[in-house]
């Protein structure tokens, strides 16, 4: 993503620096949720955590399109973001599904996990 961009400002490192706390609690909610054999609190902040690290991606996205024109090639490259908003949405629905049954929600982070190891060729396709 920042291969392609021209510049950045205040917000964009701002919403990286919040990405990259969110990210740094993942091993937390990791082992919480291990420790405790998959409890609906664990699983609930755990799902709290995914969400905001892709809050927050959403947000430098966000913040990347605005700073550039539509001619930029980051523009270009992204377009709309499918895996982006649908990975905010499940997050959205898995947090509650962990108060009936958690293991729908851990269920719902693996989906999204594998969602994303589906490779994305925008900007792959820019490069060419």
């Amino acid at each position: 993503m920042f291969q392609t961009v021209d510049r950045v400002n205040g917000k964009v490192l701002l919403y990286n620096g919040l990405l990259l706390f969110f990210l740094s609690l993942l091993p937390f909610g990791t082992s919480w949720m291990g420790e405790n054999h998959y409890h609906k609190e664990p699983v609930i902040f755990m799902g709290i955590i995914l969400f905001f690290c892709g809050l927050s991606y959403s947000l430098i996205n966000g913040a990347l399109k605005k700073i550039h024109d539509e001619e930029s090639l980051y523009r270009k490259a992204i377009r709309s973001d499918i895996k982006g908003n649908l990975s905010l949405f499940l997050y959205a629905i898995a947090i509650p599904f962990s108060y009936w049954n958690s293991y729908i929600s851990i269920g719902i982070y693996v989906f999204v996990a594998i969602l994303w190891f589906i490779p994305d060729r925008r900007m792959e396709q820019m490069f060419r």
